[in-house]
């Protein structure tokens, strides 16, 4: 990996941070009781902490049987109230010793319990004993013994292996683990050094799964864990920054709670209106908006049962702060091409997880190295790559890369490369897009554009990822699919479909007919004129062009909310408004269907009223009254509080004089309140 550039850490910042001590991820844990604010505290973080609580009041209630979670157990024991439902914590413990898929998201909860419950007495010996015995006989990594079907290799489930890899390890250090016979010492030896890795490419080029509703609240729960528990102290503090990070980008991304914009990962059931959001709950702890959906969600639990971290001051601030409007650029993720810039190799089995972890099993530059890593690793029955066994004899005759790169619109299409993404947001709704992105590609689980208004009134256009309206989770009816051209300026955007499936390799891809989500029953009034379907709810307006003509789905899953235009091109525009910009939706109307449109082929324009005319093809810039719009090399983050550069560090944050000031390579991190923000507990 390249050296990343950096910012000279200003002396002022290492003298406060060398007098006070703030070096540590955050402060030692008080007598208070857990969510209370705390002597010091300003009142944001008073408030934060007065969610919580709340929150784990709620999660920790007896609910009816097949109700009742793992992570609600946390719950739990961090207020020491209501008995543990021991039967749960069993079947937790049976799913774990299966090696079942997805058994790293339970290893999180059963850390925390190890580290942080181990004396309470809510936890039987009988009940504790089994815990232990079950994280010693876990397998960690996919370089241990043992045939199973666990994922270990996409972003978030390698942070959530090798922090629990590292924790448990360190806690029984010199305890022989049974999977492999090595002890713990050597575990969390091995396991730092993914963990440092993994944080470090997270911080200085974000997520390859970005802006995920679904992966970023199964990545938390391990950076949480880091943050609160890590024997290094640099680890602790460089899981609080990348958190710090993190939650910073969900709330200049988020209208009303809602994360509604483009991702690089998510499920049909996560964009269809927002009330399945995983994120929505950790968006109410961090701003008091966003849909209390789940008692069990394991990213807020954890937060709020924290005795460590709490999120800066400045992150909550930027939650807090009202503006008439909010534009949010953002670049994550890394580009195949530049791979020997960042010091990766096509060649190395370590890398070979970086690759993984975006998405490039199939690439043409990445193939080899994934069935050289299938047969290291033994991976042949996993249930993953089992259906690929069949291209072995290709793979030893040396031709995959060969046959991948005719059709690498396809086996390239499930790559998390990189991304740039713009959100716009007002009081009354928010437009946002992953700009330009992988145009032409078949995408797996990706979401391009959407708009949001509340819950249940989201707009947003796709080709079906396949004709099945019941997707298998990989190739669903509304993600990920043939990627169009979009590009959007505040509240415009034109999003340019020209499908060329490949019929002969995967017939079902090739669905004749683009579509959106325009759910008539989430608005207060709908109206189609012309071209143009429009729909009002409170007092923002949504305009949905299509230069086909469009017809209502009568019948399957979506009658009256899926808006279908057959043929395999189209040009969808999206126009957003509110009555403050363009007047009453009799207004927006007006001004919307009697603004120029003019496509022909690819070539697009469009008068967007109160911001010029918009010109864009396939294969030209994107301008606004002939002036270019940018829409790729976007910094790490550009919005109203911060103006942070691509691989740059230290990070800089300040909000109404709240400040985060972070320096990964030290590590440290130091966190500042105006002195009229702080509030004495009682």
């Amino acid at each position: 990996m390249s050296t990343p550039r950096k910012h000279p850490f200003r002396p002022s910042m290492l003298l406060v941070l060398c007098c006070s001590g703030v070096l540590a991820a955050a402060a030692t844990p008080t007598a208070a009781a857990p969510g209370s604010p705390q002597r010091g505290d300003d009142m944001l973080t008073a408030a934060y902490r007065q969610r919580a609580a709340a929150y784990l009041r709620w999660a920790a209630e007896p609910t009816p049987p097949g109700g009742s979670g793992l992570f609600m157990q946390v719950a739990r024991l961090e207020l020491a109230s209501t008995p543990l439902d021991a039967d749960v914590i069993n079947a937790a413990l049976d799913f774990v010793n299966a090696r079942h898929d997805t058994a790293d998201f339970l290893v999180a909860g059963f850390v925390r319990m190890l580290l942080q419950y181990a004396g309470s007495p809510m936890l039987s010996p009988e009940l504790r004993q089994r815990l232990e015995r079950t994280l010693l006989d876990f397998k960690y990594w996919i370089d241990e013994p043992g045939v199973d079907s666990m994922c270990y290799y996409s972003e978030n489930h390698q942070i959530l292996f090798a922090s629990a890899e590292y924790l448990v390890g360190n806690h029984f250090a010199d305890v022989i683990f049974t999977n492999d016979g090595r002890t713990g010492r050597e575990h969390s030896v091995a396991a730092r050094d993914r963990i440092e890795n993994w944080l470090r490419r997270r911080f200085y080029f974000g997520f390859s799964e970005w802006h995920s509703n679904v992966y970023y609240n199964e990545d938390l729960p391990a950076l949480v864990n880091l943050a609160d528990f890590a024997p290094d102290e640099s680890v602790a503090v460089r899981a609080a920054i990348v958190l710090d990070a993190l939650f910073f980008e969900l709330v200049n991304n988020t209208h009303d709670g809602i994360f509604g914009v483009s991702h690089g990962r998510t499920y049909d059931e996560h964009v269809l209106g927002a009330r399945r959001e995983s994120t929505s709950v950790l968006m109410n702890l961090l701003s008091g908006a966003g849909l209390l959906n789940s008692r069990g969600n394991m990213t807020s639990i954890s937060l709020a049962a924290s005795r460590r971290y709490t999120p800066a001051g400045a992150v909550l601030a930027a939650a807090a702060d009202q503006l008439p409007e909010r534009v949010s650029r953002q670049r994550m993720g890394v580009r195949l091409e530049d791979a020997a810039a960042h010091g990766l190799s096509f060649a190395d089995k370590e890398d070979g997880i970086f690759f993984w972890g975006m998405g490039a099993y199939a690439d043409w530059r990445t193939i080899d190295l994934t069935f050289s890593m299938i047969d290291t690793y033994n991976l042949w029955e996993n249930d993953f790559f089992k259906p690929f066994a069949y291209l072995r004899p290709a793979w030893a005759a040396g031709l995959l890369a060969e046959l991948s790169r005719p059709i690498r619109s396809f086996t390239s299409g499930s790559v998390l490369s990189e991304v740039n993404t713009y959100s716009y947001r007002t009081p009354d709704y928010m437009l946002a897009s992953a700009q330009n992105n992988r145009v032409g590609y078949f995408g797996f689980q990706q979401h391009t554009w959407q708009a949001t208004i509340d819950l249940d009134a989201v707009v947003f256009t796709s080709h079906p990822g396949t004709a099945r309206q019941k997707g298998d989770g990989y190739r669903s009816y509304w993600t990920g699919g043939w990627f169009p051209k979009v590009v959007q300026e505040k509240n415009a955007l034109i999003a340019i479909y020209d499908v060329k499936p490949l019929p002969a390799l995967v017939p079902e891809l090739a669905v004749p007919y683009t579509h959106a989500y325009f759910p008539r029953a989430a608005f207060d009034e709908v109206r189609q004129i012309g071209h143009w379907t429009l729909g009002r709810r409170n007092n923002a307006y949504v305009g949905l062009y299509s230069s086909r003509a469009t017809r209502w789905a009568t019948g399957g899953e979506w009658p009256g909310s899926e808006l279908i235009a057959d043929g395999t091109d189209n040009v969808w525009i999206c126009q957003l408004g509110n009555q403050t910009q363009l007047g009453s939706f009799d207004d927006f109307s007006a001004a919307v269907t009697s603004a120029e449109v003019r496509v022909i082929g690819t070539n697009v324009t469009y008068d967007a009223p109160g911001l010029g005319r918009a010109q864009v093809s396939l294969d030209t810039p994107f301008k606004i009254d002939g002036e270019p719009i940018a829409i790729t090399d976007y910094e790490r983050f550009d919005n109203p509080y911060a103006l942070h550069a691509f691989g740059a560090n230290p990070f800089s944050l300040g909000v109404s004089g709240y400040q985060l000031e972070a320096d990964f390579e030290l590590p440290a991190r130091l966190v500042s309140a105006p002195a009229t923000a702080t509030v004495q507990a009682h």
